[in-house]
């Protein structure tokens, strides 16, 4: 899981495929949720390291999240705007 000053972003692996929740951090509702699409073939592993995610936001307020995970060898890099 990352935190930033507004959301926590926290990785699932099950159901698969593996994807990022986010959830609000002043009340904790989930406000969205980010899973691998047909850029990758809509598929990602398992998160199998000990800080797997890692959000950024930019000064436009979208967030970049980065995650690794197993499947195939990769990190999914994620675009995400509240709205």
């Amino acid at each position: 899981m990352d935190i930033t000053d507004n959301y926590l972003f926290l990785g699932y692996t099950h159901p698969e495929p593996a994807h990022v929740r986010v959830y609000a951090r002043e009340n904790g509702a989930e406000v969205g949720i980010l899973s691998p699409d047909d850029t990758v073939g809509n598929f990602s592993g398992w998160f199998d390291i000990r800080h797997p995610i890692r959000a950024i936001q930019r000064p436009d307020g979208e967030y970049i999240i980065f995650a690794e995970e197993d499947g195939r060898g990769k990190n999914i890099i994620y675009r995400w705007k509240s709205e």
